[in-house]
Protein backbone atom coordinates (compact mmCIF):
# COMPACT_ATOMS: atom_id res chain seq x y z
CA UNK A 1 0.00 0.00 0.00
CA UNK A 2 1.67 3.44 -0.93
CA UNK A 3 1.11 6.42 1.59
CA UNK A 4 -0.99 8.31 -1.06
CA UNK A 5 -3.53 5.38 -1.30
CA UNK A 6 -4.64 6.51 2.02
CA UNK A 7 -8.19 8.50 2.37
CA UNK A 8 -7.98 12.25 3.42
CA UNK A 9 -9.59 12.07 6.63
CA UNK A 10 -6.97 9.67 7.94
CA UNK A 11 -4.16 12.28 7.00
CA UNK A 12 -5.90 15.02 8.53
CA UNK A 13 -5.78 12.93 11.89
CA UNK A 14 -2.02 12.49 11.47
CA UNK A 15 -1.44 15.91 11.31
CA UNK A 16 -3.02 16.68 14.87
CA UNK A 17 -0.18 14.39 16.37
CA UNK A 18 2.24 17.20 14.57
CA UNK A 19 3.77 21.19 15.36
CA UNK A 20 3.39 23.47 12.22
CA UNK A 21 6.84 23.38 11.39
CA UNK A 22 7.70 19.26 11.16
CA UNK A 23 3.78 19.38 9.46
CA UNK A 24 4.66 21.67 6.80
CA UNK A 25 8.68 20.55 6.66
CA UNK A 26 6.90 16.82 5.23
CA UNK A 27 4.44 17.58 3.63
CA UNK A 28 4.23 21.08 2.16
CA UNK A 29 5.00 21.28 -1.27
CA UNK A 30 4.84 17.39 -1.95
CA UNK A 31 1.74 17.74 -4.71
CA UNK A 32 -1.70 19.43 -5.01
CA UNK A 33 -3.64 16.81 -2.91
CA UNK A 34 -1.22 17.44 0.20
CA UNK A 35 -1.38 21.62 0.13
CA UNK A 36 -5.24 21.72 -0.14
CA UNK A 37 -5.42 18.95 2.92
CA UNK A 38 -2.89 21.33 4.93
CA UNK A 39 -5.42 24.17 3.73
CA UNK A 40 -8.21 21.97 5.13
CA UNK A 41 -6.39 21.03 8.68
CA UNK A 42 -5.20 25.05 9.50
CA UNK A 43 -8.39 26.15 8.98
CA UNK A 44 -10.22 23.24 11.30
CA UNK A 45 -7.15 22.98 13.48
CA UNK A 46 -6.95 26.53 14.61
CA UNK A 47 -3.48 26.03 16.30
CA UNK A 48 -0.19 27.86 15.08
CA UNK A 49 3.00 26.60 16.82
CA UNK A 50 5.93 28.49 14.83
CA UNK A 51 8.93 27.22 17.18
CA UNK A 52 11.68 25.88 14.92
CA UNK A 53 9.80 26.66 11.41
CA UNK A 54 12.04 27.85 8.71
CA UNK A 55 12.30 30.73 7.51
CA UNK A 56 10.74 29.49 4.05
CA UNK A 57 7.81 27.73 5.36
CA UNK A 58 7.00 30.52 8.08
CA UNK A 59 6.49 33.21 4.83
CA UNK A 60 4.21 30.70 2.78
CA UNK A 61 2.26 30.39 6.06
CA UNK A 62 1.94 33.80 6.99
CA UNK A 63 0.95 34.80 3.24
CA UNK A 64 -1.25 32.06 2.22
CA UNK A 65 -2.94 30.55 5.49
CA UNK A 66 -2.73 32.77 8.50
CA UNK A 67 -4.99 35.57 6.70
CA UNK A 68 -7.67 32.75 5.96
CA UNK A 69 -8.08 31.80 9.20
CA UNK A 70 -6.63 35.06 11.56
CA UNK A 71 -10.17 35.40 12.75
CA UNK A 72 -10.51 31.68 14.24
CA UNK A 73 -7.23 31.14 15.21
CA UNK A 74 -7.23 29.97 19.34
CA UNK A 75 -3.13 29.45 19.63
CA UNK A 76 -0.32 30.95 18.68
CA UNK A 77 3.68 29.63 19.50
CA UNK A 78 5.74 32.64 18.78
CA UNK A 79 9.81 32.48 19.65
CA UNK A 80 12.09 34.92 19.08
CA UNK A 81 15.28 31.81 19.74
CA UNK A 82 18.24 30.96 17.81
CA UNK A 83 16.71 28.78 15.89
CA UNK A 84 13.74 31.67 14.50
CA UNK A 85 15.37 34.59 15.00
CA UNK A 86 12.91 37.91 14.76
CA UNK A 87 9.96 36.11 14.33
CA UNK A 88 7.70 37.32 16.61
CA UNK A 89 8.49 40.75 14.94
CA UNK A 90 7.80 39.65 11.39
CA UNK A 91 4.41 38.19 12.71
CA UNK A 92 3.55 41.29 14.44
CA UNK A 93 4.52 43.39 11.44
CA UNK A 94 2.42 41.51 9.55
CA UNK A 95 -0.83 40.97 11.64
CA UNK A 96 -2.83 42.92 14.84
CA UNK A 97 -3.17 40.13 17.28
CA UNK A 98 -5.58 42.63 18.93
CA UNK A 99 -7.98 43.63 15.89
CA UNK A 100 -7.13 40.38 14.09
CA UNK A 101 -6.86 37.07 16.57
CA UNK A 102 -10.74 37.92 18.38
CA UNK A 103 -10.72 34.40 19.22
CA UNK A 104 -7.06 33.68 20.18
CA UNK A 105 -7.10 31.78 23.67
CA UNK A 106 -3.77 30.61 23.96
CA UNK A 107 -0.43 32.77 23.58
CA UNK A 108 2.91 31.61 24.24
CA UNK A 109 5.83 33.83 23.28
CA UNK A 110 9.40 32.82 23.84
CA UNK A 111 12.99 35.19 23.88
CA UNK A 112 11.50 38.44 23.78
CA UNK A 113 15.22 40.59 23.14
CA UNK A 114 14.03 44.14 22.79
CA UNK A 115 12.45 46.89 24.41
CA UNK A 116 10.46 47.84 21.20
CA UNK A 117 9.05 44.04 20.83
CA UNK A 118 7.68 44.32 24.58
CA UNK A 119 6.52 47.47 23.92
CA UNK A 120 4.53 46.35 20.91
CA UNK A 121 3.24 43.30 22.36
CA UNK A 122 1.81 44.84 25.61
CA UNK A 123 -0.08 47.42 23.42
CA UNK A 124 -1.69 44.03 21.00
CA UNK A 125 -2.27 41.59 24.39
CA UNK A 126 -4.04 44.42 25.92
CA UNK A 127 -7.20 43.91 23.86
CA UNK A 128 -7.33 40.58 23.72
CA UNK A 129 -10.52 40.01 25.76
CA UNK A 130 -10.80 36.00 25.17
CA UNK A 131 -7.64 35.46 26.27
CA UNK A 132 -7.47 32.49 28.81
CA UNK A 133 -3.12 31.19 28.97
CA UNK A 134 -0.39 33.59 28.45
CA UNK A 135 3.27 32.21 28.43
CA UNK A 136 6.03 34.19 28.52
CA UNK A 137 9.30 32.39 28.30
CA UNK A 138 11.98 34.17 28.61
CA UNK A 139 12.49 38.20 28.35
CA UNK A 140 15.43 40.89 28.97
CA UNK A 141 14.71 44.04 30.62
CA UNK A 142 16.92 46.86 31.14
CA UNK A 143 14.23 49.16 32.42
CA UNK A 144 11.60 48.56 35.65
CA UNK A 145 9.03 50.19 34.87
CA UNK A 146 8.27 47.91 31.53
CA UNK A 147 7.87 44.93 33.78
CA UNK A 148 5.59 46.90 36.19
CA UNK A 149 3.66 48.04 32.99
CA UNK A 150 3.23 44.23 31.54
CA UNK A 151 2.21 42.98 35.14
CA UNK A 152 -0.64 45.86 34.57
CA UNK A 153 -1.57 45.07 31.21
CA UNK A 154 -1.70 41.11 32.18
CA UNK A 155 -3.30 41.65 35.27
CA UNK A 156 -5.91 43.46 33.02
CA UNK A 157 -7.05 41.15 31.02
CA UNK A 158 -10.84 40.29 31.62
CA UNK A 159 -10.52 36.50 30.58
CA UNK A 160 -6.89 34.98 31.73
CA UNK A 161 -7.19 32.57 34.13
CA UNK A 162 -3.71 31.28 33.82
CA UNK A 163 -0.37 33.59 33.35
CA UNK A 164 3.19 31.50 33.07
CA UNK A 165 6.05 34.34 33.18
CA UNK A 166 9.77 32.43 33.09
CA UNK A 167 13.26 33.46 33.23
CA UNK A 168 13.42 37.34 33.13
CA UNK A 169 16.74 38.47 32.80
CA UNK A 170 17.20 42.14 34.49
CA UNK A 171 19.78 44.73 34.15
CA UNK A 172 20.22 46.12 36.96
CA UNK A 173 18.28 43.59 39.27
CA UNK A 174 14.63 43.62 39.36
CA UNK A 175 13.48 46.58 41.98
CA UNK A 176 9.69 46.62 40.10
CA UNK A 177 6.84 47.67 41.70
CA UNK A 178 3.21 46.20 40.89
CA UNK A 179 0.24 48.22 39.56
CA UNK A 180 -2.76 48.69 40.99
CA UNK A 181 -4.86 46.62 38.49
CA UNK A 182 -6.49 44.29 40.26
CA UNK A 183 -7.58 40.92 38.51
CA UNK A 184 -10.68 38.94 38.94
CA UNK A 185 -10.12 35.79 36.61
CA UNK A 186 -6.17 35.45 37.56
CA UNK A 187 -6.52 31.55 39.05
CA UNK A 188 -2.96 30.08 38.32
CA UNK A 189 0.68 31.81 38.54
CA UNK A 190 4.00 31.07 37.31
CA UNK A 191 6.69 33.26 38.07
CA UNK A 192 9.91 31.58 37.90
CA UNK A 193 14.00 31.66 36.43
CA UNK A 194 14.40 34.90 39.24
CA UNK A 195 13.61 35.73 42.70
CA UNK A 196 11.36 38.46 43.68
CA UNK A 197 11.08 40.18 47.08
CA UNK A 198 8.58 38.87 49.45
CA UNK A 199 7.41 42.93 49.28
CA UNK A 200 6.51 42.26 45.73
CA UNK A 201 5.13 38.80 46.55
CA UNK A 202 2.96 40.51 49.20
CA UNK A 203 1.80 43.01 46.46
CA UNK A 204 0.87 40.45 43.57
CA UNK A 205 -1.52 38.85 46.61
CA UNK A 206 -3.37 41.70 47.01
CA UNK A 207 -3.60 42.20 43.24
CA UNK A 208 -4.59 38.63 42.27
CA UNK A 209 -7.53 37.67 45.43
CA UNK A 210 -8.43 34.49 43.74
CA UNK A 211 -4.69 33.09 43.36
CA UNK A 212 -5.17 28.97 43.68
CA UNK A 213 -1.63 27.93 42.51
CA UNK A 214 1.48 29.67 42.34
CA UNK A 215 5.21 29.00 41.90
CA UNK A 216 7.81 31.27 42.28
CA UNK A 217 11.37 32.23 43.83
CA UNK A 218 12.04 34.51 46.67
CA UNK A 219 15.13 35.81 47.81
CA UNK A 220 14.50 39.15 49.65
CA UNK A 221 12.48 39.84 53.08
CA UNK A 222 9.36 42.06 53.34
CA UNK A 223 10.09 45.95 53.69
CA UNK A 224 8.50 47.63 56.67
CA UNK A 225 4.82 48.38 56.63
CA UNK A 226 4.35 45.26 54.75
CA UNK A 227 1.22 42.99 56.20
CA UNK A 228 0.69 39.52 54.22
CA UNK A 229 -3.24 38.96 54.55
CA UNK A 230 -4.47 35.49 54.93
CA UNK A 231 -4.82 33.44 51.25
CA UNK A 232 -7.80 31.21 51.98
CA UNK A 233 -8.16 30.48 48.03
CA UNK A 234 -4.26 29.06 47.60
CA UNK A 235 -3.95 25.25 47.78
CA UNK A 236 -0.93 24.51 45.75
CA UNK A 237 2.13 26.27 46.60
CA UNK A 238 5.42 26.04 44.72
CA UNK A 239 8.20 27.91 46.02
CA UNK A 240 11.99 28.34 45.66
CA UNK A 241 13.16 30.08 48.77
CA UNK A 242 16.49 31.76 49.34
CA UNK A 243 15.59 33.97 52.35
CA UNK A 244 17.54 32.69 55.20
CA UNK A 245 15.54 32.65 57.84
CA UNK A 246 12.93 30.57 59.39
CA UNK A 247 10.80 31.90 61.01
CA UNK A 248 9.74 34.44 58.07
CA UNK A 249 9.33 31.07 55.84
CA UNK A 250 7.15 29.66 58.41
CA UNK A 251 4.81 32.79 59.12
CA UNK A 252 4.47 33.20 55.60
CA UNK A 253 3.01 29.71 55.09
CA UNK A 254 0.76 30.06 57.77
CA UNK A 255 -0.93 32.68 55.53
CA UNK A 256 -2.40 29.74 53.76
CA UNK A 257 -4.08 27.45 56.18
CA UNK A 258 -6.54 25.42 53.12
CA UNK A 259 -2.89 24.78 51.36
CA UNK A 260 -3.22 21.04 50.05
CA UNK A 261 0.15 21.11 48.43
CA UNK A 262 3.58 22.32 49.01
CA UNK A 263 6.92 21.78 46.98
CA UNK A 264 9.60 23.74 48.24
CA UNK A 265 13.23 24.03 47.50
CA UNK A 266 15.25 25.69 50.55
CA UNK A 267 18.56 27.15 50.45
CA UNK A 268 18.83 27.58 54.34
CA UNK A 269 23.18 27.98 54.15
CA UNK A 270 23.34 26.95 58.04
CA UNK A 271 19.66 26.70 59.51
CA UNK A 272 17.21 23.77 58.61
CA UNK A 273 13.91 22.68 60.03
CA UNK A 274 13.82 18.77 61.16
CA UNK A 275 11.39 16.50 61.07
CA UNK A 276 9.64 17.18 64.71
CA UNK A 277 10.05 21.32 63.64
CA UNK A 278 8.08 20.35 60.33
CA UNK A 279 5.37 17.94 61.74
CA UNK A 280 4.37 19.89 64.44
CA UNK A 281 4.00 23.29 62.21
CA UNK A 282 2.20 21.35 59.63
CA UNK A 283 -0.44 19.70 62.18
CA UNK A 284 -0.58 23.45 63.52
CA UNK A 285 -1.07 25.52 59.92
CA UNK A 286 -1.51 23.15 57.75
CA UNK A 287 -4.06 20.81 58.25
CA UNK A 288 -5.00 20.06 54.55
CA UNK A 289 -2.10 19.33 53.14
CA UNK A 290 -1.38 15.73 51.32
CA UNK A 291 1.50 16.39 48.97
CA UNK A 292 4.76 17.57 50.02
CA UNK A 293 7.90 17.66 48.70
CA UNK A 294 11.24 19.87 50.13
CA UNK A 295 14.42 19.84 48.60
CA UNK A 296 16.89 21.70 51.29
CA UNK A 297 20.29 22.65 50.77
CA UNK A 298 22.16 22.92 53.64
CA UNK A 299 26.05 24.08 54.69
CA UNK A 300 27.89 22.39 57.60
CA UNK A 301 31.30 24.29 57.94
CA UNK A 302 34.02 22.11 59.28
CA UNK A 303 34.10 23.07 62.62
CA UNK A 304 31.57 21.59 63.63
CA UNK A 305 30.98 17.83 65.03
CA UNK A 306 31.46 14.56 62.46
CA UNK A 307 29.11 15.43 59.04
CA UNK A 308 27.94 12.13 59.33
CA UNK A 309 26.84 12.52 62.86
CA UNK A 310 24.90 15.54 61.88
CA UNK A 311 23.48 14.71 59.15
CA UNK A 312 22.17 11.48 61.13
CA UNK A 313 20.94 13.18 64.15
CA UNK A 314 18.81 15.27 61.28
CA UNK A 315 17.76 12.44 59.34
CA UNK A 316 16.91 10.63 63.03
CA UNK A 317 13.99 13.29 62.81
CA UNK A 318 12.73 12.07 59.62
CA UNK A 319 12.29 8.35 61.39
CA UNK A 320 8.72 8.79 63.50
CA UNK A 321 5.76 7.69 63.14
CA UNK A 322 4.22 10.60 61.54
CA UNK A 323 6.81 10.38 59.02
CA UNK A 324 7.26 7.00 58.09
CA UNK A 325 3.93 5.39 58.34
CA UNK A 326 1.00 8.26 58.85
CA UNK A 327 2.44 10.53 55.87
CA UNK A 328 5.06 8.06 54.03
CA UNK A 329 7.02 10.60 53.18
CA UNK A 330 10.66 9.63 53.12
CA UNK A 331 13.53 11.74 53.09
CA UNK A 332 16.96 11.08 51.55
CA UNK A 333 20.59 12.82 51.75
CA UNK A 334 23.32 13.29 49.51
CA UNK A 335 26.42 14.69 50.64
CA UNK A 336 30.28 14.88 49.45
CA UNK A 337 33.86 14.53 52.04
CA UNK A 338 36.08 16.32 49.22
CA UNK A 339 35.95 19.95 50.14
CA UNK A 340 36.86 21.60 53.66
CA UNK A 341 33.19 22.70 54.23
CA UNK A 342 30.46 20.38 53.28
CA UNK A 343 26.48 20.76 51.24
CA UNK A 344 24.26 18.38 52.32
CA UNK A 345 21.00 18.06 50.42
CA UNK A 346 17.81 17.00 51.74
CA UNK A 347 15.15 16.16 49.81
CA UNK A 348 11.67 14.03 50.10
CA UNK A 349 11.50 11.22 47.82
CA UNK A 350 9.87 9.73 45.38
CA UNK A 351 12.08 12.88 44.43
CA UNK A 352 9.27 15.46 42.90
CA UNK A 353 11.96 18.16 41.36
CA UNK A 354 12.74 18.30 37.63
CA UNK A 355 16.28 19.07 37.96
CA UNK A 356 18.93 17.36 39.50
CA UNK A 357 23.08 17.71 39.97
CA UNK A 358 24.74 13.98 40.03
CA UNK A 359 28.51 13.98 42.26
CA UNK A 360 30.03 10.37 41.48
CA UNK A 361 31.90 11.20 44.93
CA UNK A 362 28.60 11.29 46.47
CA UNK A 363 27.64 9.50 50.03
CA UNK A 364 24.21 9.09 50.62
CA UNK A 365 21.83 7.94 53.26
CA UNK A 366 17.86 7.74 53.60
CA UNK A 367 15.25 6.78 55.96
CA UNK A 368 13.72 4.02 53.50
CA UNK A 369 16.92 1.82 53.43
CA UNK A 370 15.24 -0.81 51.74
CA UNK A 371 15.38 1.04 48.45
CA UNK A 372 18.41 -0.84 46.38
CA UNK A 373 17.70 1.30 43.14
CA UNK A 374 15.88 4.69 43.50
CA UNK A 375 14.66 6.03 40.47
CA UNK A 376 14.40 9.86 39.69
CA UNK A 377 11.32 9.63 37.57
CA UNK A 378 10.54 13.16 37.57
CA UNK A 379 14.01 14.49 36.44
CA UNK A 380 14.36 16.17 32.84
CA UNK A 381 17.26 18.04 33.26
CA UNK A 382 20.65 16.64 34.83
CA UNK A 383 24.04 17.62 35.78
CA UNK A 384 25.99 14.68 35.47
CA UNK A 385 29.41 15.25 36.94
CA UNK A 386 32.13 12.90 37.32
CA UNK A 387 36.16 12.55 38.17
CA UNK A 388 38.75 9.78 38.03
CA UNK A 389 38.14 8.02 41.17
CA UNK A 390 34.53 6.87 42.37
CA UNK A 391 32.64 6.66 45.51
CA UNK A 392 31.45 3.51 46.83
CA UNK A 393 28.93 4.28 48.79
CA UNK A 394 26.20 6.24 46.43
CA UNK A 395 23.62 3.78 46.36
CA UNK A 396 22.16 2.90 42.87
CA UNK A 397 20.39 5.70 41.12
CA UNK A 398 18.05 5.56 37.96
CA UNK A 399 17.21 8.61 35.25
CA UNK A 400 14.71 7.30 32.98
CA UNK A 401 12.83 10.54 31.92
CA UNK A 402 16.16 12.87 31.29
CA UNK A 403 15.48 15.19 28.23
CA UNK A 404 18.48 17.29 29.38
CA UNK A 405 21.73 16.56 29.94
CA UNK A 406 25.07 18.35 31.24
CA UNK A 407 28.27 16.76 31.47
CA UNK A 408 30.85 17.35 33.05
CA UNK A 409 33.26 14.65 32.96
CA UNK A 410 37.49 15.25 34.22
CA UNK A 411 37.57 11.53 33.66
CA UNK A 412 36.05 8.67 31.32
CA UNK A 413 33.63 7.66 33.26
CA UNK A 414 29.88 7.52 31.44
CA UNK A 415 26.51 8.52 32.17
CA UNK A 416 25.35 5.37 31.24
CA UNK A 417 25.29 3.89 34.14
CA UNK A 418 22.80 5.82 35.89
CA UNK A 419 20.99 6.73 32.72
CA UNK A 420 19.97 3.15 31.45
CA UNK A 421 18.41 4.65 28.21
CA UNK A 422 19.12 7.87 26.46
CA UNK A 423 15.58 7.49 23.86
CA UNK A 424 14.21 10.64 25.34
CA UNK A 425 17.62 12.87 25.43
CA UNK A 426 17.38 15.62 23.22
CA UNK A 427 19.88 18.12 24.17
CA UNK A 428 23.72 17.74 25.25
CA UNK A 429 25.82 20.16 26.61
CA UNK A 430 29.59 18.36 26.96
CA UNK A 431 32.71 19.57 28.67
CA UNK A 432 34.71 16.59 28.29
CA UNK A 433 38.53 16.05 29.40
CA UNK A 434 41.21 14.94 26.91
CA UNK A 435 41.24 11.60 28.11
CA UNK A 436 37.77 10.75 26.63
CA UNK A 437 38.13 8.94 23.24
CA UNK A 438 36.27 9.41 19.48
CA UNK A 439 34.97 6.39 20.35
CA UNK A 440 33.58 6.90 23.16
CA UNK A 441 32.17 10.42 22.40
CA UNK A 442 30.22 8.39 18.92
CA UNK A 443 29.08 5.83 21.36
CA UNK A 444 27.45 8.13 24.09
CA UNK A 445 25.76 10.19 20.66
CA UNK A 446 24.60 6.87 18.87
CA UNK A 447 23.21 5.78 22.30
CA UNK A 448 20.76 8.49 21.74
CA UNK A 449 18.08 8.32 19.30
CA UNK A 450 16.16 11.63 19.68
CA UNK A 451 19.40 14.27 19.98
CA UNK A 452 18.87 17.36 18.65
CA UNK A 453 21.09 19.57 20.44
CA UNK A 454 24.58 19.47 21.49
CA UNK A 455 26.88 21.60 22.72
CA UNK A 456 30.71 21.02 22.71
CA UNK A 457 33.35 22.80 24.47
CA UNK A 458 36.53 23.35 22.58
CA UNK A 459 37.98 20.00 23.55
CA UNK A 460 35.03 18.41 22.07
CA UNK A 461 35.35 20.42 19.20
CA UNK A 462 38.72 19.25 18.39
CA UNK A 463 37.22 16.12 17.27
CA UNK A 464 33.78 17.22 15.98
CA UNK A 465 34.90 16.81 11.97
CA UNK A 466 36.01 13.08 12.63
CA UNK A 467 32.68 12.38 14.24
CA UNK A 468 30.34 9.59 12.86
CA UNK A 469 27.63 8.24 14.13
CA UNK A 470 24.11 6.40 13.31
CA UNK A 471 21.97 8.90 13.93
CA UNK A 472 20.09 11.56 12.02
CA UNK A 473 18.97 13.15 14.88
CA UNK A 474 21.39 15.85 15.51
CA UNK A 475 20.67 19.06 13.72
CA UNK A 476 21.44 22.18 16.42
CA UNK A 477 24.81 22.57 16.84
CA UNK A 478 26.66 25.10 19.24
CA UNK A 479 30.41 25.20 19.18
CA UNK A 480 32.78 26.83 21.70
CA UNK A 481 36.38 28.07 20.98
CA UNK A 482 37.11 30.71 17.36
CA UNK A 483 37.03 28.55 14.31
CA UNK A 484 39.34 29.58 11.35
CA UNK A 485 38.28 28.93 7.55
CA UNK A 486 39.93 25.61 7.73
CA UNK A 487 38.69 23.84 10.25
CA UNK A 488 35.25 25.41 8.85
CA UNK A 489 36.13 24.14 5.71
CA UNK A 490 36.65 20.54 7.31
CA UNK A 491 33.31 20.74 10.04
CA UNK A 492 30.75 21.87 6.70
CA UNK A 493 32.38 18.32 5.12
CA UNK A 494 31.71 16.19 8.03
CA UNK A 495 28.44 14.15 8.86
CA UNK A 496 27.63 16.72 11.40
CA UNK A 497 27.48 19.91 9.59
CA UNK A 498 25.80 17.76 6.94
CA UNK A 499 22.70 17.18 9.05
CA UNK A 500 23.40 20.71 10.83
CA UNK A 501 20.00 23.10 10.34
CA UNK A 502 21.07 25.14 13.41
CA UNK A 503 24.52 26.72 13.98
CA UNK A 504 26.49 28.41 17.42
CA UNK A 505 29.77 29.27 16.24
CA UNK A 506 32.63 32.05 16.58
CA UNK A 507 34.17 32.76 13.62
CA UNK A 508 37.91 34.65 12.65
CA UNK A 509 36.51 36.45 9.53
CA UNK A 510 33.07 37.28 8.22
CA UNK A 511 33.73 36.27 4.81
CA UNK A 512 33.28 32.51 6.32
CA UNK A 513 29.26 33.56 6.92
CA UNK A 514 28.96 33.48 3.57
CA UNK A 515 31.11 29.94 2.71
CA UNK A 516 28.84 28.32 5.80
CA UNK A 517 25.17 29.50 4.20
CA UNK A 518 25.99 28.57 0.59
CA UNK A 519 27.76 25.41 1.66
CA UNK A 520 25.72 23.75 4.64
CA UNK A 521 21.80 22.38 2.43
CA UNK A 522 20.57 21.99 5.58
CA UNK A 523 21.36 25.43 7.79
CA UNK A 524 18.45 27.45 8.03
CA UNK A 525 19.70 29.55 11.02
CA UNK A 526 22.97 30.89 12.23
CA UNK A 527 24.11 32.58 15.30
CA UNK A 528 27.76 33.55 15.11
CA UNK A 529 30.87 36.25 16.64
CA UNK A 530 33.29 36.93 13.97
CA UNK A 531 36.74 38.34 15.20
CA UNK A 532 36.74 40.48 12.55
CA UNK A 533 33.40 42.27 14.01
CA UNK A 534 34.19 45.87 15.25
CA UNK A 535 31.13 46.69 17.29
CA UNK A 536 30.92 42.77 18.90
CA UNK A 537 28.38 44.52 21.17
CA UNK A 538 25.87 47.22 21.37
CA UNK A 539 22.50 48.29 22.85
CA UNK A 540 18.67 47.97 21.86
CA UNK A 541 18.58 51.06 20.66
CA UNK A 542 21.17 51.10 18.02
CA UNK A 543 20.34 51.88 14.79
CA UNK A 544 21.28 48.42 12.19
CA UNK A 545 21.90 50.76 9.67
CA UNK A 546 24.90 52.10 11.07
CA UNK A 547 26.15 48.69 11.94
CA UNK A 548 28.57 48.01 8.99
CA UNK A 549 28.76 44.36 9.39
CA UNK A 550 25.00 43.91 9.20
CA UNK A 551 25.40 46.07 6.29
CA UNK A 552 27.78 44.28 4.95
CA UNK A 553 25.82 40.88 5.30
CA UNK A 554 22.87 42.66 3.78
CA UNK A 555 24.95 43.00 0.70
CA UNK A 556 26.04 39.90 0.06
CA UNK A 557 22.92 37.80 1.02
CA UNK A 558 19.41 37.49 -0.66
CA UNK A 559 17.06 39.96 0.70
CA UNK A 560 14.36 37.62 2.24
CA UNK A 561 17.09 36.47 4.83
CA UNK A 562 16.36 37.95 8.29
CA UNK A 563 19.40 39.55 9.77
CA UNK A 564 19.91 40.76 13.03
CA UNK A 565 22.47 41.53 15.84
CA UNK A 566 21.73 40.36 19.54
CA UNK A 567 22.05 43.45 21.58
CA UNK A 568 23.21 41.74 24.72
CA UNK A 569 26.07 39.57 23.14
CA UNK A 570 26.78 41.43 19.93
CA UNK A 571 25.97 38.04 17.72
CA UNK A 572 25.09 38.21 14.75
CA UNK A 573 21.77 36.24 14.26
CA UNK A 574 20.29 34.88 10.27
CA UNK A 575 17.32 33.44 9.86
CA UNK A 576 18.11 32.11 6.64
CA UNK A 577 15.15 31.75 3.55
CA UNK A 578 15.83 28.45 1.50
Amino acid sequence: MSLESLANELFVNIFEYLNTAHLLQTFHGLNSRFDHLLNIFFRANRNLDFRSISKSKFDIVCQHIVPTIIDRIISIRLSDDNQTPQQIDLFLSQFSLSRQCIELRSLSLYQIHSKQTTKRILSDISCLQNLNYLTIDTMYIEEENIFSQMLDVIWGLPALTHCCIINMKWKPPANFNYGTVISSTLEHVSLTGEYISLHQLTCLFQNTPFLRTLAVGINKDYERGDVLATIPSMITLTIHWAVNSTIVLTNFLKKMPNLRRLKIKLELTQLSLNGNQWKEFILDYLPKLKDFHFNMKIFIPSERSPIEKIIDNLLNSFRTFFWLHERQWFVRCDWSLENRHSFASFYTVPYAFDTFSYYNKTISKSTYDDIDTLVYTNVCSLSYNSSFSKSTSFPSVRFCNVQHLKLNCTGTDQPLSVIPKLDRLTSLDLSLCKDWSLCQLETLLDSAPNLYSVIFNELACLQIQSINVRSKSIRRLVLKGYFENIRCKAFVRSQLGGLCEVLVINLTDRTTILELINTMANLRSLNCKCADDKRKQTNQYSNPANDEHITWLQQNLPSKHSITRDWRTGHIRIWIHR
